[in-house]
């Protein structure tokens, strides 16, 4: 293979490679100052002159570098296009800087192609929104990606109020907060909060890792925690070693979390008397999902769980008559079947919760529904079968927080007492049992309590 390495008039600078009789063009440095002393000495000795600098190509915008660049080989396809078609979208300039437009820029330098320019008007738009706006409709960014340029735009911390922010002006001149930044990016908050993370305590390199896609942004995230001797001294080592010293620290993370939720565990004693209506909410054993380029690290819970088996031997104090709704993910469904029948309860139907989103897994569908599976003992009956049906769209308040759309629908449909298992708050017209549950003074035979508490 022949490669060659030259500057272009306009001072770009690429190599030009040959092999097996193709040729190809790789771009390499759009600045000569990018590039070893000794490539640019070399190519100005070829060319007989005095080093040259790039004072005459155009400044990018700082709104413009909140986006990453193209790669090189998609950088140097959109050249070969601009050199068969020309340019047919002009480079946006503003405060005479380009805006938008870096990569057409950069590709008609690598053609040698002369760049179109145009002025931005921003009365009718905000540059920011507007740089928003171009780059996410014409680029696949992964929900990470999105996240580390929502960090860039939010100037002031999370919870602080635009009253309260600095006299002095803010970058892009206006005032953005993660959440609104997450909200224009179309991206979860959290992801924005560990970009910033990784801005504002990870060192360059390992932010580098993060672009490069090398590494995860929940894996970047644990690692800016470290002191930044060791966060140097894992990416040195290569992204193997970065991602090993991230898991050990998430791993010790949640070792911590399950001695914590063991020392919760305490004795709760039976519920007293037997109940005509149960609704169960196991802490089935799951792990929380760290979600974002690499979707497979999990999390403990923030409360003690429970394995199937132990869920199997709970006593169920249920009346001689008795409807029971048993809550499971998709996950544990077959064991939840199993559970219903050593309860002695046979299974009737499901009720299915939509919600609106929900966790999706690499390669897989969304996980946006949840099942009570009701189970009957005896010959227990309704005393209300109007717009009373097995499935129902409610939003989410929180992890393993159920609809109180669910309860009012019980409540309406059934009669006697009713024992809800496994609760964290009071629900009116149940009694709450369980290793969190509230107090149950105003919940008594059936009687409705002053109100719902602490939705959780």
């Amino acid at each position: 293979m022949n490669r060659t390495v030259e500057t272009t008039e306009l001072g770009h600078v690429i190599a030009r490679e040959r092999e097996n009789g193709r040729l190809k063009t790789i771009h390499l440095a759009r600045d000569r100052n990018q590039l070893p002393e000794t490539i640019v000495l070399e190519q100005d000795a070829k060319l007989g002159r005095e080093p040259m600098n790039n004072q005459h190509q155009m400044e990018f915008h700082e709104l413009a570098d909140i986006f990453p660049m193209l790669e090189p080989d998609k950088l140097a396809a959109l050249a070969a296009d601009i050199k068969a078609k020309g340019l047919l979208s002009a480079i946006v300039t503003y405060q005479g800087k380009i805006l938008d437009g870096r990569n057409r820029y950069d590709a008609c330098l690598l053609a040698e192609v002369e760049p179109k320019f145009e002025e931005f008007d921003d009365s009718v738009i905000s540059p920011l929104d507007y740089v928003i706006s171009q780059n996410l409709e014409r680029r696949h960014l992964t929900d990470a990606e999105r996240a580390v340029v929502a960090a860039k735009i939010a100037n002031l911390k999370h919870g602080q109020r635009k009253d309260y922010a600095s006299a002095a002006d803010p970058p892009f001149g206006v005032s953005v907060t993660q959440a609104e930044a997450a909200e224009r990016l179309n991206v979860k908050l959290r992801l924005v909060q560990r970009a910033t993370k990784v801005a504002k305590d990870g060192i360059p390199e390992l932010q580098k890792a993060l672009d490069d896609k090398k590494i995860s942004l929940s894996f970047a995230a644990e690692v800016a925690g470290l002191p930044k001797e060791d966060q140097l001294a894992g990416i040195l080592k290569g992204g193997d070693e970065i991602q090993k010293i991230a898991y050990e620290i998430r791993k010790a993370k949640e070792d911590a979390k399950r001695e914590e939720n063991e020392a919760k565990r305490i004795y709760v004693p039976p519920p007293e008397g037997k109940y005509d209506v149960i609704i169960v909410d196991p802490p089935w054993p799951t792990k929380q999902m760290y979600r974002d380029i690499r979707p497979n690290q999990t999390g403990e819970l923030d409360y003690p769980t429970m394995e199937p088996e132990e869920i199997d031997a709970l006593e169920i104090p249920a009346a001689d008559d008795c409807h029971l709704w048993l809550w499971t993910t998709h996950r544990f469904f077959p064991d939840a079947l199993r559970i219903l029948d050593a309860w002695g309860f046979n299974y009737s139907n499901i009720f299915t919760w939509l919600k609106p989103g929900g966790p999706q897994p690499f390669g897989k569908p969304q996980y946006n529904t949840e099942f009570a599976i009701y189970g009957r003992k005896g010959t227990p009956v309704f005393i209300e079968t109007k717009k009373f049906s097995t499935g129902f769209q409610a939003p989410r308040l929180g992890h393993s927080v159920k609809p109180i759309e669910f309860y009012d629908t019980i409540r309406r449909v059934t009669h006697g007492r009713r024992l809800d298992m496994f609760n964290r708050r009071i629900i009116p017209g149940f009694v709450g049992w369980g290793n969190e549950a509230p107090d149950n003074e105003n919940v008594k035979d059936g009687q409705e309590s002053e109100g719902l508490r602490g939705e959780q």
